[in-house]
Formats: structure tokens, sequence, C-alpha cells
């Protein structure tokens, strides 16, 4: 018996699989989504793609990591507004962390 397989996967078909892996962000497969992520952004830039590949930087707790994405996506899209807010909000909560931990010092 063949089996046919087909190495082509159409990247919108790798984001659906990332919904499924981070419905609800429930599951916990950061990593998975990560690498479908990375390998869809290979295929095909997009917008999305970088903003989701950030995301899942941030759940997994690499904030560099997601400002460097963001960075990368500001390349390919420059004046991106939702590439800069995410930028933005990162720097933000690292402010306010920084400023509590010299408070409670």
């Amino acid at each position: 018996m063949w089996v046919i397989v087909n190495l082509f996967v159409p990247h919108w078909t790798k984001l659906s699989l990332f919904s499924y892996l981070s419905h609800g962000y429930r599951l916990g497969m950061y990593r998975d989504a990560e690498r479908q992520l990375i390998s869809s952004l290979k295929q095909h830039d997009a917008v999305d793609i970088y903003l989701l590949l950030a995301r899942c930087n941030v759940r997994l707790d690499q904030p560099i990591t997601a400002v460097d994405t963001y960075k990368k996506g500001l390349e390919k899209f420059p004046n991106d507004t939702t590439l800069l807010t995410g930028i933005a909000r990162i720097y933000e909560v690292g402010v306010y962390c920084s400023l509590a931990a010299v408070s409670n010092a």
C-alpha cells in the first residue's frame, strides 16, 4: 500500500493548527505552536504570523525574543501600528515590573 505525502502544507493550515494548539491558551502547547508559526513564516510573510509568534514568546516568558520578533516584522512591514503597539506593551510591562521591584526593595 502506497501512501502519498504532501510535503507542501499551505501557511493557512499551519495558522489553523496554531489556533487549535493555543485555543484559549489552555492546552499549553506553546512550543509546538511556535514551531508551526516559524514554519508558516518561512512560506508566507504576514503581519498576523509575527503577532502570533510574539504572543507565543510572551506566553513562554521570553519578552526579549518577542521584541525581536516584532522588530523583524517591522523590517518587513514598516510602520505597522499593531507591531509597534506590541513592542510598547512589552516595554510598559517591563517598566512596571522594574518599578515594583525597586519599591519593594
